[in-house]
C-alpha cells in the first residue's frame, strides 16, 4: 500500500496541484467555495485504486488500518 500511495502521489496528485490551483483563482465570491473538480477526479481515481479512506479502521468503510499501518502513509505527503 506505502507503495501504492507513493505512486499515486507522484503520478496524479503533484500532477494535479497547478489545475487544482487554478480552478481556485477563479472563485469569485470566497463564500460560494466549492471543491474544485479536479478534487473529485482525484477523489474518484484514489477509491478506484483503494486508497481512499485509508485512516478509517473499519475495512467497511475504509482501509481498515490500524493507525501504526496508517502513520507512514499519512506522513508522504509532508515528506515530498
Amino acid at each position: 500500500m506505502f507503495s501504492a500511495s507513493l505512486r499515486s502521489l507522484h503520478e496524479q496528485v503533484l500532477p494535479a496541484e497547478p489545475e487544482y490551483c487554478a480552478q481556485l483563482q477563479n472563485v469569485s465570491d470566497w463564500r460560494s467555495w466549492k471543491q474544485p473538480p479536479v478534487m473529485e477526479t482525484l477523489k474518484a481515481k484514489a477509491r478506484a485504486a483503494g486508497l481512499w479512506n485509508l485512516f478509517l479502521p473499519d475495512g467497511k468503510y475504509g482501509a481498515g488500518l490500524s493507525n501504526v499501518e496508517y502513520a507512514p502513509l499519512a506522513r508522504l505527503p509532508g515528506d515530498l
